[in-house]
């Protein structure tokens, strides 16, 4: 599972978004899976 550096709330944090329990809010959890999984050029990989 990938891990992905991610700011939120004034603070940074390593996510697994495979993981629903993660902490992340949902919302965010899928628009960064989506982008990971359909739109992998916009993360320059």
């Amino acid at each position: 599972a990938d891990g992905f550096l991610v700011r939120l709330d004034g603070s940074t944090a390593i996510y697994n978004v495979d993981d629903e329990a993660c902490g992340l809010p949902e919302n965010i959890r899928k628009m960064i899976v989506t982008v990971r999984d359909s739109y992998r050029y916009l993360l320059n990989a």
